[in-house]
């Protein structure tokens, strides 16, 4: 408590009084009794000052504290240690790391304008992963773009799906496929998509008769996919068709 004789020192000499003698070398030991009181005063001064210090540096701490928003997985952390941060209430701050849900996965597509139309809302898609191309896994499509963007040259909406059910074999940043049903057709007559050739007079399949004899027949083609097209009329269970078209036969 040097400081404190010192302050105590210069008050009794302001005052016109004198310590007795050898008290200079005793704290709070003075003439007049009235200064003990004095003494007292700056000792808790000096007591409040280092409790008004320590307060500083904890609300310090305290404002310096990051605390996660909310529960997830920490997937980036894009500063370094004794790197300056900026915090910002509004506005563009520094982004101290990324953090995700990793139990509700989010699955970007882009889906061609011509096939928009027939996406809607809320259908369930099938996202394929790169390792398990047998076993799909649902996602609800959630949302569609209103405005078309050009990606990889190709104009198109972009789509967002919700995966569904078990999804561990996922993670954020994959490339996966998505199958979307564009249409659908149930118990429905099909034939491969290259028995189906064009003519004059639209879609056609070359039938084969009981005779060997080959007839042309004109279908009327509705859901169609990268291997089956559905034929809604000109053809029933059963019916043998051409893979590829006969050497005789004209379009």
């Amino acid at each position: 408590m040097v400081g404190v004789e010192v302050f105590v020192d210069l008050l009794a000499d302001e005052l016109g009084l004198k310590k007795l003698p050898g008290a200079g070398k005793v704290p709070g030991i003075l003439a007049h009794r009235d200064l003990g009181p004095i003494n007292i005063h700056l000792g808790g001064g000096a007591l409040d000052l280092q409790i008004a210090i320590i307060n500083d540096e904890e609300d310090g701490i305290a404002k310096s504290r990051v605390v996660a928003p909310a529960s997830g997985t920490i997937l980036s952390i894009p500063v370094i240690a004794g790197e300056v941060v900026v915090a910002a209430a509004r506005g563009r701050g520094t982004t101290l790391c990324t953090l995700a849900d990793l139990s509700a996965l989010l699955v970007e597509a882009h889906v061609n304008q011509l096939d928009i139309g027939k996406v809607t809302k809320g259908s369930i898609v099938e996202v394929l992963s790169g390792t398990d191309q047998a076993n799909p896994t649902p996602a609800q499509l959630n949302f569609i773009a209103p405005l078309a963007t050009i990606k990889n040259k190709v104009k198109g909406f972009a789509i967002e799906a919700v995966l569904e059910g078990e999804t561990s074999k996922f993670r954020p940043g994959m490339t996966v496929g998505l199958r979307l049903p564009l249409a659908t057709a149930t118990n429905a007559v099909s034939v491969p998509v290259g028995s189906v050739f064009d003519s004059r007079s639209g879609k056609i399949v070359y039938l084969q008769q009981g005779d060997g004899d080959v007839e042309k027949r004109s279908v009327d083609v509705g859901a169609t996919d990268l291997f089956y097209a559905e034929i809604r009329e000109g053809l029933k269970e059963g019916d043998r068709i051409l893979i590829a078209k006969p050497d005789d036969g004209n379009s």
